[in-house]
């Protein structure tokens, strides 16, 4: 008994998934992003912001999960991170914090919420 115990306190402390909320952004360099005008930064802003969006959504439902089933004594063994995921999540976040570093190096002015 005292080893499931010991388990299920492991799998609490390090299994459970992350929320989205709580993964760092990976550092990329917005010099990759200097030949890019102004419409090609929004474009490919627009594509990460879904792309980081439904990522997010994937990895928050997966930690909500998480904790549901630690909360029952069972499931132990189906509780942990999805690591590619959440590393895929943080790059992405980090193209888009290079590629909004980007727009501010060319001056870009953002589009008018009102005229869209």
């Amino acid at each position: 008994m005292k080893i499931f115990a010991v388990l299920l306190f492991t799998s609490v402390i390090f299994g459970c998934a992350s929320s989205s909320k709580d993964l760092t952004p990976t550092y990329v360099s917005p010099l990759q992003y200097q030949t890019y005008n102004c419409e090609q930064l929004a474009a490919e802003e627009q594509r990460l912001r879904v792309r980081v969006s439904e990522l997010g959504g994937r990895i928050d439902d997966k930690a909500d999960r998480d904790k549901l089933l630690v909360a029952t004594p069972y499931t132990v063994w189906f509780v942990g991170g999805n690591k590619e995921q959440e590393a895929e999540f943080s790059r992405l976040s980090g193209e888009l914090n290079a590629l909004q570093q980007g727009g501010i190096l060319r001056t870009c002015v953002a589009p008018d919420p009102v005229r869209q």
